[in-house]
């Protein structure tokens, strides 16, 4: 619980953004936008043979069109930190590594997603925004060696029973290639949620500030 000394001290660190929640209560939430301020880190700097391919830049996600207009991947240092854990284990353990398909979002873009997809469960609504906005989270699949990617249970943003991960309607391999995934993200200090296999972020990360600062933003830096 935020005390009034607390939310005194965050005032001064942080911008205040009046905000209507979905069952239409107003609310504060603070925001981040001094990307001095800001840890965010690429993740070629963790895993430098990484393969990147955000989705959200692509056409290849629910909206069917660039949403981000960059393919970056940024992350709290910690998340970056533990993603390298992760892909280390899974190289020596498995021979396979991640291949990232989203990571931090600016809460301006959560903001033009509830515009094109205003369904609670699939999209977070702005008020309270994402893991991702705050750079905690990240949605990930698996690839041999090589970069090819191997089975999972669904292609990016299935919005339906088949990406949980209580689907079991699956060829044994895809089920292990899931498990394989979770069990690897969640040792490290990630968490899952159900509807989305390729989903993982930190614990605890909705107390943070979100982040809004453009993605090009930060190549200038």
């Amino acid at each position: 619980m935020i005390t009034a000394i607390m939310y005194f001290y965050l005032t001064l660190l942080f911008d205040i953004e009046k905000v209507t929640t979905f069952e239409g209560k107003a609310k504060n939430l603070f925001v981040e936008r001094d990307i001095k301020k800001v840890d965010l880190v690429n993740i070629f700097d963790y895993i430098s043979d990484t393969t990147v391919e955000i989705m959200y830049s692509t056409k290849y996600s629910m909206f069917k069109k660039d949403v981000y207009g960059e393919n970056t991947c940024l992350l709290k240092k910690e998340v970056a930190e533990k993603l390298k854990k992760a892909d280390d284990i899974l190289r020596k353990k498995h021979n396979l590594k991640l291949k990232f398909w989203d990571c931090y979002r600016p809460w301006s873009v959560q903001k033009k997603m509830w515009e094109l997809f205003p369904k609670m469960g699939y999209v977070a609504h702005p008020s309270s925004g994402s893991h991702h906005n705050r750079g905690c989270a990240v949605d990930v699949t698996l690839t041999d060696l090589d970069g090819n990617e191997i089975k999972m249970p669904t292609a990016f943003d299935e919005l339906s029973f088949k990406a949980s991960h209580k689907n079991m309607n699956l060829p044994k391999e895809v089920i292990k290639n899931r498990e394989t995934l979770k069990s690897v993200m969640e040792s490290v200090g990630f968490l899952s949620i159900k509807s989305e296999w390729w989903h993982y972020n930190l614990p605890k990360s909705y107390k943070l500030p979100v982040i809004d600062i453009e993605l090009s933003k930060f190549k200038k830096e």
